[in-house]
């Protein structure tokens, strides 16, 4: 089945909560994914959207990072774990 690269759209947030928590069990550190799916909303969907998303979709699913790799990406020694919290996290998802 084809997999294809598209922008999210808020009908998305609740999967999207979904592979963040997925790829932090994935890293050992599901505990470090503590935003909500409300806050993600907050985020990519208010009038001043802090970001964008892009997501990978096969038939009805939203499917992980795997779509990376069928592209032909490889992970590199260099890929480093970066985390934002506390007050950082709660000034990205402040609206203005």
């Amino acid at each position: 089945m084809t997999i294809v690269a598209r922008p999210a759209v808020a009908a998305d947030v609740d999967d999207i909560h979904r592979l963040l928590r997925a790829f932090g069990r994935h890293l050992g550190h599901e505990t470090w994914v503590t935003g909500s799916p409300a806050m993600l909303t907050a985020a990519r969907f208010a009038d001043s959207p802090r970001g964008h998303a892009i997501v990978a979709q096969r038939g009805d699913d939203l499917v992980g990072q795997r779509f990376y790799a069928r592209l032909g990406a490889r992970e590199q020694p260099e890929w480093r774990l970066w985390r934002i919290e506390g007050a950082a996290l709660a000034a990205l998802a402040t609206p203005g």
